[in-house]
């Protein structure tokens, strides 16, 4: 199960914790001041990713499990 945390005022989906790994927080880039900054340190589904989607070759990729 992964807990979402929304914006008090406007309802915005802000950041999310998974119960499954409780030391990593999922932050949505679209609600950054500046998402220019991040800065991703490895990557996701890289395998599942859009046409149009850029991934850095040198992004490690989290192991998927079967």
């Amino acid at each position: 199960m992964t807990v979402r945390h929304f914006c008090p005022t406007c309802g915005s989906l802000l950041f999310s914790t998974p119960e499954v790994i409780p030391d990593l927080v999922n932050i949505y880039a679209g609600t950054l001041d500046d998402p220019s900054v991040f800065k991703p340190t490895w990557s996701f589904f890289r395998h599942s990713h859009a046409p149009w989607d850029r991934v850095p070759d040198d992004l490690p990729e989290l192991p998927v499990s079967t």
